[in-house]
This record gives structure tokens, C-alpha cells and sequence, in this order.
């Protein structure tokens, strides 16, 4: 057999998979304003079924300019439950969850930005795919930017999910990799920095 280790389990960093075998995140816009629907989760929950040992949602929006309405989302804390309910039906047909949180920067079209304004991007240059020209990003929304990312993938944690992606491409806003999901509480309001967020998602205990 060429792929022979393809069928066989692994363990990164804590996460233990059934197989090799990983869905990429692809951009459904299955979701209601960003809201786990039965259409989205049944999509997820069949391809579980069918053996996936890795399933990596997405996109999943975190602030209200990187994604459209339909994308789904942990922008806010009420965007919960459903996705815990959607991780937990991966969890019992026997895969993973992973979620891309995703900024398209420049190629998200203005006309499709959930508030309404010019999309975000690291400079105000008109791009060919999205027809439309961003409004470059100011030093403080970066920083805002940051803590919503970051809010995101502590939300990430309560919907039981395994790991986190960032959706990196160059020119989107997001420009990290896969980091693994590790924490189930959220830090002091005084804590809420990015770093300090990303550090307990890094180093505390594995789901």
C-alpha cells in the first residue's frame, strides 16, 4: 500500500487523530448571520461520518468587516452554543474539529461588509477579485483587530473545538499559522491582551 500510514492514528501536540485524513476549511456561507444552522451541521456531521480524521471549519469571521453576513461566526459570545452543539456531533462520530478564522482583507468586496463600510486591508489598493478598494487599517484598529482574533479563539475553546487556524494569504489581515486550542477560560478582563490570550491557548491543557 503507497500511503500506508494515511489510515493510521497521530498525535499533534496533544490532539490525537484517528487517520491522516484532513477536510480544509472551505467557505459554505451555509450559516444564518454567522449562526450554526441544521444545513451546515449536517454538511460537517455526514463528511464525519465518512471517516475524516481532521475537519477544519471555516470561514469563521471574528469581527464584522473579514467575512460575509453567511460566513459563520465566534464574533460574539451568543454565536456559542450553536457551534458547541455542531463541535460535539463531530465529536461523537469519531473526528476533530478545527475552525479558520478568517479576514479576507482586500478580497472581501465592500458590498458584502456585514457593517456596511469599506472593507479592511493593509493598504487602500483596489483589488481585481473583490472589484472594490479597502480602507487602510489604522495602528488602533490593528490592535483591535488583535483582541478580536484573539477573543475568537478563546470562543473557539468553548465550542469544545480542538484546534484554530488563521486563513493567511497576502492580502488578507491575518498572517498566522495553525495554533493549537488549549484553553477553556478566559483570562482576566486585566489579561485580555493578545498575546497574553494566545499564550493560555498555547500552553494550557489539551481538549
Amino acid at each position: 500500500m503507497r500511503y500506508r500510514r494515511l489510515f493510521t492514528p497521530i498525535t499533534i501536540n496533544g490532539m490525537e487523530l484517528k487517520n491522516r485524513i484532513v477536510m480544509p476549511a472551505m467557505h459554505h456561507l451555509y450559516t444564518d448571520n454567522g449562526y450554526c444552522t441544521p444545513k451546515f451541521a449536517h454538511y460537517y456531521w455526514r463528511r464525519a461520518e465518512g471517516g475524516a480524521g481532521l475537519i477544519i471549519v471555516g470561514s469563521c469571521r471574528f469581527d464584522e468587516y473579514g467575512a460575509k453576513a453567511n460566513s459563520m461566526s465566534l464574533a460574539s459570545d451568543d454565536t456559542i452554543p450553536g457551534w458547541k452543539q455542531f463541535t460535539d456531533g463531530i465529536h461523537q462520530r469519531g473526528s476533530k474539529a478545527a475552525v479558520q478564522l478568517y479576514h479576507a482583507g482586500r478580497y472581501m468586496p465592500s458590498k458584502d461588509v456585514p457593517c456596511g463600510k469599506p472593507a479592511l486591508a493593509p493598504s487602500a489598493v483596489y483589488s481585481s477579485f473583490s472589484r472594490s478598494t479597502p480602507r487602510e487599517i489604522t495602528v488602533e484598529e490593528i490592535h483591535r483587530l488583535q483582541a478580536q482574533w484573539a477573543a475568537g479563539a478563546v470562543r473557539a475553546t468553548f465550542t469544545a473545538s480542538n484546534s484554530f487556524q488563521a486563513g493567511a494569504q497576502p492580502n488578507s489581515l491575518s498572517c498566522l499559522k495553525i495554533i493549537s486550542s488549549r484553553t477553556a477560560i478566559l483570562p482576566r478582563a486585566a489579561d485580555r491582551s493578545f498575546s497574553n490570550i494566545l499564550r493560555m491557548a498555547c500552553h494550557s491543557r489539551s481538549r
